[in-house]
């Protein structure tokens, strides 16, 4: 019996880089996370050269296909190119949340889009109302205005958990504002472990702070902040 020849998939192998781009980026992750020694904001840029290869791959991804496949594919070409231009932008400038939670919508948009897509052109049943005509341009418009749906869908969940993060940090502010006014002087420990590490293990019983923004300028009383294993005491000096 004669062999058949070994057929490789050129799908397949897309798939593969696509996979192999962001495996690079989350590897080099992991790296950061045991502080290997790496330039800084590797791990960003990585990640927009993942979406990037993952965009040229899916845009050269469709020859010999039909209409609705098509613009399938060019609708999420659309989402991963949002991906791309959102984590440029927070690459120059992390501290801009509108371009941390553009990310994050396109990011979410590229799942939610695979769903559709795959509910779209492999229906789980057999069911004629879930059956798409892949040549009709009337379902190619229809495509379309799901693609926004979920767009609009996506970005009513976004602003519902920005006022819930906001409320609940709302509740906590007066802590927050608490250790936001003070600097660590430590006058009488010299080694460098961080403050949260000198609190758990009891190392450090006693730490000097200074108010930042105090009411009163010619104000030189400091606080003295005791910390034990189970309480904080605040002893004005």
């Amino acid at each position: 019996i004669k062999p058949e020849p070994i057929h490789f998939e050129y799908v397949n192998a897309q798939h593969i880089i696509i996979y192999a781009s962001f495996l690079l980026n989350g590897l080099v992750e992991i790296m950061i996370y045991y502080r290997f020694d790496l330039p800084k904001k590797l791990d960003q840029a990585l990640g927009i050269l993942a979406f990037t290869i993952e965009g040229f791959l899916f845009a050269y991804h469709l020859h010999s296909r039909a209409p609705l496949d098509i613009h399938l594919h060019v609708l999420l070409v659309y989402a991963i190119f949002g991906c791309v231009f959102f984590s440029c932008l927070e690459f120059y400038n992390p501290q801009q949340i509108l371009y941390t939670y553009g990310r994050i919508l396109f990011t979410l948009l590229q799942g939610t889009w695979f769903w559709q897509a795959g509910f779209i052109l492999y229906p789980p049943v057999d069911n004629a109302f879930f059956i798409w005509d892949r040549c009709n341009h009337e379902q190619v418009m229809t495509v379309t205005m799901s693609f926004c749906l979920h767009i609009l869908i996506l970005v009513i969940f976004l602003l519902i958990n920005l006022f819930v993060s906001k409320f609940l940090y709302k509740c906590s502010k007066s802590l927050a504002n608490r250790w936001d006014e003070l600097v660590y002087l430590d006058e009488e420990f010299n080694d460098s472990k961080p403050l949260i590490n000198r609190i758990k293990d009891g190392s450090s019983s006693e730490m000097k702070f200074l108010r930042l923004n105090s009411d009163d300028e010619n104000n030189s009383d400091d606080e003295r902040i005791e910390f034990d294993s189970t309480k904080l005491v605040i002893i004005n000096s």
